[in-house]
């Protein structure tokens, strides 16, 4: 063997080495790989095309057949290749225009077609020659099915129109395709689930496997495995299914109760606490306002003379229009720690009579004199007829138009009290410094109203109303056992002007300098 001979043999085997990885079904014509993109911004799909070449003088005869709109006629791979494209369609339902534009640019149907093309031509049913045709006379020309693909999507309301299942799509096919007709004969087997392939379409899958290991490329696109059709099943109608319960935890329920109740706890003593402040607050400008004013420098030394001076205890310092008097000795006992006697308190109680005249208000206030209880309680029992006359003794002479009675209360000539009468408010109430309860007094005056009416008005009146009321714990407390009497006449003085009580027993010296310029004046002073 010569040289010449040696690379002829070499460019024989070069020639023909790429037609040995081809299918039997293709040995003839030409293969070309295309990859179809949808002009009309569809996915793209990537697809191996196997396109037999035509001789160039047949062009101009059978593109003329392509004008008319004639139906196509399809074989059943075609018509199976279809379906499995058209199930592998996703979302559903799609319009009959996108079905069209995918199964006219799907190279799987292309395929089969043109393998059912090259079928009819080797059986002599078809004799046109497709060897000298390229591409892009296929692509405009030479492809009856893409045509027929697009008489389908040009169809009047195909965007509207819309498509769920295999069965819905064979007529819309027909108006434009020739689908085959299932033959069944007595002795053909019973219908599998499982369609059985032809031979070209067994071929083309192999072949597609083989390409895909040699070309690994991801836009290749194989046809899926056949799925049954898929079905239209009634929308099932919701059952409202009851919220199941959580569960409980009752340690962590517990804990939290607990939490809220230290932090409600919290909440309350701060509360308290602001309260308690802002009476405090209340209480301290209160008595910064009802505070005796500071005497001046003249009133300090008339009553520093009076209560230090030197003189007989029987001398007269004051006198009053009643016949009430004053001695140097009941004044003195105006000093500190001093007990004080009737005839300071009843000329004080006087002097808060006359400035209460001054006042001339509507409806006055009276202030009786100890003896007055001492008189209704006759050793120890309840006397009306003492006192009976002693209401003519108030302004008007009428005890029920008055606005306020006040009645000292002499304890065993021990401790002095004091019980107001409030006769607007048809309240009676117990004051004592000490914190006695006071409640047998204030029952006795009680029956005082009830038989001074039925005496006076000589009617039985309605009593239900009224409210007795004992030494509350907001009464003000001494702090010694000698201030009971300054105590009593602030009691009076503060009441009959409608102030609070909001002294404390710090405020007793100045108490005692203000009761004793009053006696010498003659009046309370403010």
């Amino acid at each position: 063997m010569t040289l010449l001979d040696t690379f002829a043999r070499k460019d024989k085997r070069r020639k023909y080495s790429h037609r040995k990885a081809l299918p039997p079904l293709l040995k003839k014509g030409r293969r070309v790989f295309t990859r179809s993109i949808d002009k009309r911004n569809e996915p793209s799909t990537s697809s191996l095309a196997m396109i037999p070449y035509s001789n160039s003088n047949e062009d101009d005869q059978f593109s003329s057949s392509l004008e008319n709109d004639e139906k196509v006629e399809i074989d059943n791979d075609t018509m199976e290749a279809m379906k499995i494209e058209f199930e592998g369609l996703t979302p559903h339902p799609q319009s009959e225009y996108n079905i069209a534009m995918m199964l006219k640019n799907n190279n799987s149907v292309t395929t089969m077609y043109l393998a059912a093309i090259r079928k009819r031509e080797r059986e002599g049913s078809l004799t046109r020659e497709f060897d000298s045709l390229s591409i892009d006379n296929y692509e405009k020309q030479m492809n009856p099915l893409k045509h027929a693909m697009n008489r389908l999507s040009k169809q009047t309301g195909s965007l509207e129109r819309m498509v769920n299942t295999w069965e819905e799509l064979v007529p819309i096919l027909e108006t434009v395709l020739v689908l085959p007709v299932p033959t069944t004969s007595p002795c053909s087997p019973p219908p599998s689930s499982t369609p059985v392939r032809s031979k070209a379409m067994k071929s083309w899958r192999r072949y597609l496997d083989k390409l895909q290991l040699r070309f690994p490329f991801e836009n290749w696109r194989q046809v899926p495995s056949p799925s049954p059709p898929r079905q239209l099943l009634p929308t099932p109608v919701p059952v409202p299914v009851p919220a199941p319960k959580p569960p409980t935890n009752e340690a962590a329920i517990n804990r939290i109760d607990a939490q809220i109740k230290e932090t409600e706890a919290r909440r309350q003593k701060k509360q308290v606490l602001m309260d308690e402040t802002l009476r405090q607050v209340e209480l301290l400008r209160a008595q910064q306002k009802a505070a005796p004013r500071p005497l001046s420098e003249a009133e300090r030394r008339k009553v520093q003379a009076a209560l230090n001076g030197v003189g007989p205890g029987y001398e007269v310092l004051a006198k009053g229009d009643g016949g009430d008097v004053v001695t140097r000795d009941s004044l003195q006992k105006l000093q500190p720690r001093t007990w004080l006697n009737d005839e300071v308190i009843h000329y004080f109680f006087m002097t808060l009579a006359k400035r209460d005249e001054a006042a001339k208000r509507k409806r006055r206030c009276h202030f009786f004199k100890s003896f007055f209880v001492t008189k209704l309680l006759d050793e120890g029992g309840y006397n009306y007829r003492n006192v009976r006359r002693w209401s003519k003794r108030v302004p008007g002479k009428d005890v029920f138009e008055l606005d306020k009675i006040f009645f000292p209360v002499n304890l065993g000539n021990m401790h002095w009290c004091l019980a107001a009468i409030f006769m607007q408010e048809k309240k009676i109430q117990y004051y004592d410094s000490m914190g006695g309860a006071g409640k047998y007094y204030i029952d006795s005056l009680f029956e005082y109203l009830k038989d001074e009416m039925k005496d006076k008005k000589k009617i039985d009146g309605h009593w239900d109303d009224w409210n007795l009321v004992t030494c509350t714990p907001e009464t003000p407390q001494q702090m010694n056992g000698f201030d009971c009497g300054v105590f009593t006449c602030m009691f009076a003085d503060y009441l009959s002007q409608g102030k609070e009580l909001t002294f404390t027993q710090d405020d007793v010296t100045p108490f005692r300098e203000k009761i004793a310029l009053s006696i010498l004046n003659g009046k309370a002073v403010d």
